[in-house]
C-alpha cells in the first residue's frame, strides 16, 4: 500500500490538528500559522498529477520524470482517482534527496488541503479543482492543459501560467515545465 512508503510519509487529517491549535493560541495571526513561503527553498513544491479525466492527465511518466528533476521538497497530493495510479512500486524510485522531504497528501478534506497548499511556495498541476484550490490560497504555478480550454477553465490570477500544446498533454515535455518554472522565477 503506497500510504506506508517510508519516503514519501502521508499528511492525513488527524496530522494537520497542530494548524487549528496554534491559530487559537493566544496571540496568533494567521500569518503565524500560514507564512508567506513563495520565497522559501525550503517550502514544498506541491503536485497534484490528476484530475477528473485520464484525457486531462499529463503521462505518469512524466510526472515521475519532473519530480526526479526537482530538488526541492515535493508535497504530492493524490485524490481518490489518482490513488490506483500512484502505488508503492511506483513511487519507490522516487524517494527523498538527502536535503529535502517528499510527503503525500492522501485524500485530505478540503480545508486541510488548503492549508496544506498555503505552505507551498508553487503548484504543479492540470485542469482540476485542486488546482483552483491552489490558486485560491495564493499560490504560483504551472497548470498543463489539454483537451480543455484554459480561458474557459484555469483559475484566474497572475500567478498561474498556462502550458497547452495542442489536445493531449503528450505534446508537453518535462522540459516544458522546467522551463515555464524557471521563466517564472519559481524554481531552482
Amino acid at each position: 500500500d503506497h500510504r506506508d512508503l517510508p519516503s514519501f510519509p502521508t499528511r492525513r487529517s488527524s496530522d494537520l490538528g497542530d494548524f487549528e491549535k496554534e491559530l487559537a493560541a493566544p496571540g496568533a495571526t494567521t500569518a503565524d500559522v500560514f507564512p508567506s513561503v513563495l520565497d522559501s527553498r525550503q517550502a514544498a513544491i506541491a503536485i497534484h498529477p490528476g484530475s477528473g479525466s485520464a484525457a486531462k492527465n499529463w503521462p505518469d511518466e512524466r510526472w515521475r520524470e519532473l519530480m526526479a528533476r526537482l530538488d526541492a521538497p515535493i508535497l504530492l497530493v493524490l485524490g481518490e482517482a489518482e490513488r490506483a495510479r500512484w502505488t508503492a512500486p511506483m513511487l519507490a524510485p522516487l524517494s527523498s534527496p538527502p536535503h529535502h522531504h517528499r510527503e503525500m497528501a492522501d485524500c485530505l478534506p478540503l480545508p486541510e488541503l488548503a492549508a496544506a497548499l498555503r505552505r507551498c511556495r508553487l503548484f504543479l498541476g492540470h485542469d482540476s479543482g485542486v488546482s483552483h484550490l491552489a490558486a485560491a490560497v495564493g499560490r504560483p504555478g504551472v497548470l498543463l492543459f489539454g483537451p480543455t480550454d484554459p480561458a474557459m477553465w484555469a483559475p484566474p490570477g497572475p500567478g498561474m501560467r498556462v502550458i497547452r500544446r495542442g489536445t493531449t498533454l503528450d505534446r508537453i515535455s518535462v522540459g516544458d515545465v522546467v522551463d515555464a518554472l524557471s521563466d517564472l522565477h519559481l524554481w531552482p
